[in-house]
């Protein structure tokens, strides 16, 4: 019997990904699927990626709050840069190929929006089932913000999160694609 889908959005995406890595190590049942909302996936450090100049104004996660969070994540920096389950850009392509299929969603002005383009072109290169959205003009956290601001452009994400659930459910979605932004 398989698990259910895993989900986890920011430092969550981060956990999820190393949780079915442990997984997958130790020969145990997968998720039937992941769904990952905005991801951290690399948190070796330092680093620059373009969309990194987001957090200069990202209300959730700002640039100065960065090594705040870093600091509290990791026991010893280096880590970050050697360790799979801390850096999931740094799974090996054998593991990464045992992974259930993967839903991404993530805003185009968050910080950690190539991240996200790194993982899935890594996993595209694999032939894995892997798919992603990007919502134009999104920050970091995007999905809580109805709830915090009242931002209705927020309510077609969490509507395309549910579907995402229901492909990865019955495994029926694949590709790249992008929401009001041309990929």
């Amino acid at each position: 019997c398989a698990l259910p889908i895993l989900i986890g959005d920011s430092a969550g995406g981060n956990l999820v990904m190393s949780l079915t890595l442990i997984l997958i190590k130790e020969n145990r049942t997968l998720p039937t699927g992941i769904l990952l909302p905005y991801p951290a996936l690399d948190v070796s450090s330092p680093r620059y990626t373009p969309s990194l100049k987001a957090s200069f104004e990202d209300p959730i996660l700002a640039y100065s709050y960065l090594p705040i969070l870093m600091a509290a994540y990791l026991d010893d920096p280096d880590r970050g840069t050697v360790d799979p389950l801390v850096s999931s850009m740094l799974i090996d392509d054998e593991h990464l190929r045992k992974f259930p299929p993967i839903s991404i969603s993530v805003g185009s002005e968050d910080p950690l929006h190539d991240d996200s383009w790194r993982l899935v072109e890594k996993l595209k290169r694999l032939n894995h089932n892997i798919s992603m959205t990007v919502y134009l003009d999104m920050p970091h956290g995007y999905l809580s913000y109805d709830m915090i601001g009242g931002m209705p452009e927020v309510k077609p994400c969490q509507e395309d999160a549910i579907q995402a659930i229901r492909d990865l459910l019955t495994d029926r979605k694949s590709g790249v694609e992008g929401k009001s932004v041309d990929l």
